[in-house]
């Protein structure tokens, strides 16, 4: 199994995967143990591997943030298999309180990926869809499949993406359309510093900053946290048993 963990380094997040096994029982201080197994591993420097419990400490924190995604494609065995490790964590949680209510911490099974821009509205007004699916198509020059969610769309680029700066680039000209490529990497720093340790940014934050110019109604903090971990991860669970994912036309 493939696990991605995205480290926050200087407000910048950045992915880093490792193979493990599964553990016999999943519980998430199981996983945490086999993750920080494979970071050892992985660390060329032998002496961190006398010291686990760095890790251990790290992932932990980490789980518990919901920072870590399940990543092993979307071929039949996989999913199902994913889906499994999902469903038996979700049986091992227990409740824990947050606003003074009793709430429980869900796993779901997630598809990453960096080749196909996405973007996600948040609710079911088809003039608004039908605004950001035109003018995002004439920029970008291709169709993009839409698929109904419970709460809203998602718009997913038919077109794929061979250079993953390119990719970058459009999900920075989605908040900011008339971005030249020779501005990119700078837009993306002055975007990305709205987000530190002692302020975690906001869409409001976003649209004041003068580096926002889109088009229509979406989630402009999906697009944001796609730039900032450099990967755009797709839940595949439902997040309620009627949930229906439907392809528009």
């Amino acid at each position: 199994m493939k696990v991605n963990i995205y480290f926050d380094k200087k407000n910048h997040s950045k992915m880093y995967s490792y193979d493990i096994v599964p553990p016999a029982v999943p519980t998430k201080e199981n996983y945490a143990m086999a993750i920080s197994e494979a970071m050892a591993v992985s660390n060329k420097n032998k002496k961190s591997r006398i010291h686990l419990d760095r890790y251990y400490n790290l992932i932990i924190k980490i789980i518990n943030n919901s920072n870590i995604f399940l990543s092993n494609g979307l071929t039949t065995d996989t999913t199902q298999s994913a889906f499994s490790q999902a469903k038996l964590l979700n049986d091992k949680e227990k409740p824990f309180k947050r606003d003074n209510l009793m709430v429980n911490r869900v796993w779901r099974v997630g598809y990453s990926q960096n080749n196909r821009l996405v973007m996600d509205i948040d609710n079911h007004d088809t003039n608004n869809l039908n605004t950001v699916r035109v003018f995002y198509e004439s920029l970008f020059g291709y169709k993009f499949i839409v698929v109904k969610t419970h709460k809203g769309y998602w718009l997913i680029s038919e077109t794929t993406y061979a250079d993953k700066n390119r990719w970058l680039y459009d999900n920075c000209r989605i908040l900011k359309p008339d971005l030249l490529f020779s501005e990119y990497s700078q837009y993306k720093e002055k975007l990305l510093s709205l987000d530190n340790k002692d302020h975690k940014t906001n869409s409001e934050n976003i649209k004041q900053s003068g580096l926002y110019s889109g088009v229509g109604n979406f989630d402009i903090i999906f697009v944001f946290i796609n730039l900032k971990r450099q990967i755009c991860t797709l839940r595949v669970s439902k997040k309620r048993p009627d949930e229906v994912m439907e392809l528009v036309k």
